[in-house]
This record gives structure tokens, sequence and C-alpha cells, in this order.
């Protein structure tokens, strides 16, 4: 079986193309934030992990953002001892995307250059206090068969999650 550290590359790597795909949509649709997103210290029971690669890969999806407009950029890796199970991030600025379709479409096309498939069929689209989400399962290639993808815009914040832990 792999290693730790393998899973923990593998899901950076993923998480990182993901980002660089997304990077190429454009904002539009400009307004002020209506709240302040801030990076967690823990996502429920999960802790942040904060690794050479974890830390590198974090900077580089505020940085990729960031050239795309953002102007506030949260993300994260969190999980158990070590292990990573959750990808966070968070996105805000004066052009920010109007279309959770089509955020969540960029990402998913960025995944897919890794081998990663969305599964269309399972796709869940819901709007939930003023909130658009789109949520669908995922495969992937070894380790990371099975994964989770949500998405969401409310108007001045866009945001992903993508749970990597396989169940």
């Amino acid at each position: 079986p792999p290693s730790a550290r393998q899973v923990l590359g593998t899901v950076l790597s993923l998480v990182l193309v993901a980002v660089l795909g997304f990077a190429g949509y454009e904002w539009f649709a400009g307004r002020a934030p209506d709240h302040t997103i801030t990076t967690p210290t823990a996502v429920g029971a999960l802790t942040a992990i904060h690794t050479p690669a974890t830390v590198a890969v974090t900077q580089q999806m505020q940085k990729v953002m960031q050239e795309q407009g953002a102007t506030r950029v949260v993300s994260g890796v969190y999980g158990q001892a070590g292990r990573a199970t959750l990808v966070v991030l968070l996105a805000q600025g004066p052009n920010i995307e109007t279309s959770t379709n089509q955020f969540f479409s960029d990402f998913t096309t960025g995944l897919k250059t890794q081998g990663v498939t969305v599964v269309s069929g399972k796709m869940l689209n819901t709007t939930t206090g003023g909130s658009e989400f789109i949520c669908s399962p995922a495969t992937g290639p070894a380790p990371l068969t099975a994964l989770s993808l949500c998405g969401w815009d409310d108007g001045d914040t866009i945001g992903l999650v993508m749970d990597v832990s396989g169940q």
C-alpha cells in the first residue's frame, strides 16, 4: 500500500492542478464582500496539517487566486494524525464569480487533467440560505480512488471542499 507521504503528495498535486485549472476562469460581477473569511485552525475534529508540502500548496493556491483578482484567499489541508482528509479553498474579490456551475465546472476540469472524473449522474445542485451548492462524488487514480467535491457561491465568496479520505 502507498505510504502516507505518497497519499499526501498525490492529494496536494490534485488540489494544485484543480486550483490552476480553476484560475483560468474569468472573474466578473464586482461587489464588496458581505463577510470576512479566515483560516480555521480546525474543521470539526480535523486539524490543520502544516508540512512543507501543504504550506507550499496553500501558498500556491493563494498566489494563483490573487493573480486572478481575489483580494482574500483562505486555504488549508485538514486531517488527523498528519493524514489529509479535507482540502479547503475560499476566495473573495471585487470581481467574484457569480455562477456556481461555472466555478464547479472549471475546478473539475482542472482535476480531469490528473485523471479525476466527476460522477455527474450523482451530482447534487441545491440552494440554501441564498448560497448555491454543487456537490458530487468523483473517482480518481490510486491511491485516491474515491473523492467527494463540493463547491459553492454565496455572492461574495466562492469556496470548495474536497474530501480526500477515500470514503
